[in-house]
């Protein structure tokens, strides 16, 4: 049976959706105790300094300047690794609880349930 999973990447997003959501993450899993020991490389501390980095580059970039552009770039790429791991960590953890999931700050993926289409016979009225 499928269960629930978290959204990984956030591509789509536009910089100002981008870290507005990175923020709802960050607070969601700061100093709570419901994941666990986070690893080290995903954890909430480097979370924040690299969402704090991309932040300044994303500001800096706004007067269309191409080297703050190119490294404001460059640091969400950093933190889409970052925000990838965390979440298959957290989605491990969690095994399928979709309460914890829901608590996490991610967007959760709900499991497709079928085609839509009723498996029996429906009466048409003549």
């Amino acid at each position: 049976m499928k269960t629930a999973s978290l959204v990984l990447k956030y591509s789509f997003l536009g910089d100002a959706k981008y870290v507005t959501k990175v923020s709802v993450i960050h607070e969601a899993v700061a100093g709570v105790d419901m994941y666990g020991v986070i690893p080290d490389q995903c954890s909430p501390a480097v979370l924040k300094s690299v969402y704090d980095s991309y932040k300044e580059g994303y500001q800096l970039a706004i007067n269309g300047d191409r080297s703050w552009i190119a490294e404001r770039k460059k640091r969400r790429a950093e933190l889409d690794k970052i925000i990838f791991h965390l979440g298959l960590f957290i989605q491990m953890v969690c095994d399928g609880d979709l309460n914890k999931l829901l608590k996490s700050g991610f967007d959760v993926k709900m499991p497709r349930t079928g085609s839509g289409k009723s498996k029996e016979p429906v009466a048409v009225p003549a």
